[in-house]
């Protein structure tokens, strides 16, 4: 199963999130996506033959994380000049938007209501937000919130359908910056000389 990797945080999060899906419904007759159906494919002739869980980053919020810079600096005095590297942390919730689809062919209202308590279960209760952080590697599902039932349909296709879910993710990433070249120590070679009160005189020397 993919895991999250806190340098390439958005990327592992959307393949870990669908990866962690399609192992958890554990479903031969669900298909998991991660954006939304392109539903100019489907004709009359072809009705979905399988239900469909969809996903789609719907916002994503950075809270800062306390004051000043959230990381650590690491000093490099092998390079010449040296140099310093900052690697900060971030805080990142991820707002997707969860969807479930599902012709009469598939399971009708029967199998879009096993589905959305499945997904309800893994990413609502204790136990799945748990089994979820161990998982992937690191994310946390903040909740999972909301959802309409309704029936629509694409080419005249009857297909029950969850609507307006939210699943709300946490993340934290790693960002490294460029190095910055370190002020080194330097000798002024001068001297402060205190002739009298009035003035001052700076001797230098080469």
């Amino acid at each position: 199963m993919s895991t999250y990797d806190p340098d390439l945080w958005l990327e592992t999060l959307t393949r870990a999130l669908s990866a962690f899906c399609e192992a958890s419904l554990a479903d031969p007759d669900a298909t998991v996506e991660f954006s939304f159906p392109d539903t100019s494919r489907w004709t009359k002739e072809t009705p979905l033959p399988r239900a469909l869980v969809h996903f789609e980053i719907d916002d994503i919020q950075n809270p800062t994380l306390g004051f000043g810079t959230p990381g650590d600096m690491t000093v490099d005095d092998t390079s010449d000049p040296a140099t310093v590297t900052y690697r900060e942390a971030m805080q990142h919730l991820v707002n997707i938007d969860v969807g479930v689809m599902v012709s009469a062919q598939a399971g009708g209202a029967t199998k879009r209501m096993e589905l959305t308590r499945k997904l309800i279960d893994m990413f609502g209760s204790a136990t799945g937000k748990q089994a979820f952080n161990d998982a992937t590697g690191g994310l946390w599902p903040v909740s999972i919130d909301r959802g309409q039932f309704i029936v629509d349909h694409v080419n005249d296709i009857p297909l029950w359908r969850t609507v307006g879910m939210t699943l709300v993710i946490r993340a934290f990433s790693r960002y490294t910056g460029a190095p910055i070249v370190q002020i080194q120590d330097f000798d002024a070679g001068g001297e402060l000389v205190i002739e009298d009160n009035d003035s001052l005189t700076i001797v230098t020397t080469p």
